[in-house]
Parts: structure tokens; C-alpha cells; sequence
């Protein structure tokens, strides 16, 4: 190796290295372009699940709450069957978030939690519009007092079950 570095012209010594150096340089461009396309890609996946994960949260904590002036507005004697109605759209719509939301988590914890969420705000839910659908015009009419005295001795147990898991998941996606 000696014998052929002494044979070779400076000239050549040089093309040499510039070569030698060229190939590092772009070697080391290619690396660092394939290292941040990669965490960029991260990233956005990360950015995009995070932000779907939010928008889910808010519109069932949305959907949360317009279930509640219903069911307020049904005890005070509002238009009983459209409202009935809406309780069932927006349980469905509570269902359909929660299930989006879980789909976008590969954590088995986070996904233990959401599911638990999920089972005590349907079970609120659904004895809610139960309770709302055993009710009559007249009952609502006549017995307001005795009706809203059921709902809270009823459903306020389910009620807090459902904040306490679902207050975890809105801190989580926080």
C-alpha cells in the first residue's frame, strides 16, 4: 500500500481524497435527510392521533353535557318525544367517540381506562334515557318534584361513577 501511495502524483492523491470526501459528505446528507424524515413522520403520526384523541374527548364531554339539558329539559316538561330522540342520537354519538378513541390508542393501560370511561358513562346513559323513556307527560307534568327526586337518587350514583373515570381520560389527553 506504501509502494502504490508513493507511485501516485500529488494530483492524484488529491482527486483521491476529494472522492473520498464527497462520498462522507453525501453519505452523511443522506443519513441525517432519511434521520429527520423519519422523526418528522413520527411526529405527525404522534400530532395527529394526539389532536383525533382531543376532538374526541371534547365532543363527548359536548355530548355529555347537551344529554344533561335534555333530560333537564325533559323533567320540566319540554317536547317529551323530541327529545327522547335526542337522547338516542347523542348516546349514539357518545358510543361511536368513545370507540374512535380507543382505536387510536396501542396502550394497553390508557386503553383499560378509556374502556372503563366508556362502561360507566354507557351505564349512566342508558339508565338516563331509561328512566326518561319510563316517564309520562302527565307524571311530568303532576309529580316534577317526585320525578327529578328519582332521577337524582337513581342516576346520580351512575353520574358520579361517570366523571370520576371519564375526568381520567380528559386529564390523559390533556
Amino acid at each position: 500500500m506504501n509502494k502504490l501511495m508513493n507511485a501516485l502524483s500529488i494530483k492524484q492523491k488529491m482527486n483521491y481524497l476529494i472522492i473520498t470526501v464527497a462520498v462522507s459528505v453525501v453519505g452523511a446528507a443522506i443519513f441525517v435527510y432519511m434521520a429527520l424524515a423519519s422523526i418528522g413522520a413520527q411526529y405527525n403520526d404522534l400530532q395527529n392521533s394526539s389532536t383525533k384523541g382531543e376532538i374526541d374527548t371534547l365532543e363527548i364531554e359536548k355530548n355529555l353535557n347537551y344529554i344533561s339539558r335534555t333530560t333537564r329539559d325533559i323533567m320540566l316538561g319540554g317536547d317529551y318525544t323530541k327529545n327522547i330522540q335526542k337522547l338516542k342520537d347523542r348516546i349514539g354519538k357518545i358510543n361511536t367517540s368513545f370507540d374512535a378513541l380507543s382505536s387510536n390508542i396501542s396502550d394497553e393501560k390508557t386503553k383499560e381506562l378509556i374502556h372503563s370511561a366508556k362502561k360507566s358513562t354507557m351505564l349512566f346513559l342508558d339508565n338516563s334515557l331509561k328512566l326518561m323513556s319510563s316517564l309520562t307527560k302527565d307524571e311530568i307534568q303532576n309529580n316534577t318534584s317526585a320525578v327529578y327526586a328519582t332521577y337524582k337518587r337513581t342516576l346520580t350514583p351512575y353520574a358520579n361513577a361517570s366523571r370520576e373515570a371519564f375526568a381520567k381520560v380528559v386529564e390523559l389527553k390533556e
